[in-house]
């Protein structure tokens, strides 16, 4: 027989983020990492970029998985300003890791965006937004070029950031991201806000068989 049921919260509607490794380069001590391994760098990765970006409890709720994190932000906080700082600094958390490793074990990690409704049931966040950004960071991302279109190597390419359609739309037509205050830049002079030129189309194929649209940078 089971236990019962752990309690379920209400239901809030969370923006949500998942950071896990993405492609090849798992090799530990000369040898292919397991999940958990892998898991355990991204997660030191997390550490590091949300002390330097100032985040704490206070402002976002991180849920370990077995091959990352799941992070949620507190209602009312600045999420175009956070998000940004968490990204910027997880990729100098990543840079700097890298440089110390050959290519060929270099490690790449992504980011994937969303909002939705999420709930606490015991000691574990569920539901819709969750759901959604593990889904998204655990595909195969297919570009889609569109006509025309020739974008650039993204110079920051040690970390991927993937937005889902309803994310995107919210960055193109109401400019949500793009962070309030004086413009900041990071030690090679580059903006730290998120833009949404700088995203293209991509297909994301999922574990189930399905895709989706999605955007990346």
């Amino acid at each position: 027989m089971t236990g019962p049921l752990p309690p379920v919260g209400p239901a809030i509607r969370r923006l949500g983020l998942a950071v896990r490794r993405v492609g090849d380069g798992a090799m530990v001590r000369g040898r292919v990492s397991s999940e958990i391994e892998r898991g355990a760098v991204v997660l030191g990765l997390l550490e590091a970029a949300m002390r330097a970006a100032g985040l704490t409890a206070l402002h976002i709720s991180r849920q370990v998985e077995p091959d990352g994190a799941v992070v949620l932000l507190a209602v009312g906080m600045d999420e175009p300003g956070m998000i940004g700082r968490l990204a910027h600094f997880l990729r100098i958390a990543t840079r700097r890791l890298n440089i110390r490793r050959p290519p060929q074990h270099r490690i790449m990690v992504r980011i994937a965006v969303d909002e939705g409704l999420a709930m606490l049931a015991g000691e574990r966040f569920v539901g819709e937004v969750v759901d959604s950004v593990r889904r998204l960071c655990g595909g195969a991302v297919q570009p889609r070029p569109r006509a025309g279109d020739a974008p650039g190597p993204n110079p920051d390419g040690d970390v991927e950031v993937l937005v889902s359609p309803r994310i995107y739309h919210d960055l193109r037509v109401h400019d949500r991201w793009r962070a309030a205050g004086p413009r900041r830049a990071d030690p090679d002079g580059r903006d730290l806000r998120i833009h949404a030129d700088r995203f293209r189309p991509v297909r994301v194929l999922l574990h189930d068989g399905r895709t989706v649209a999605a955007w990346a940078w």
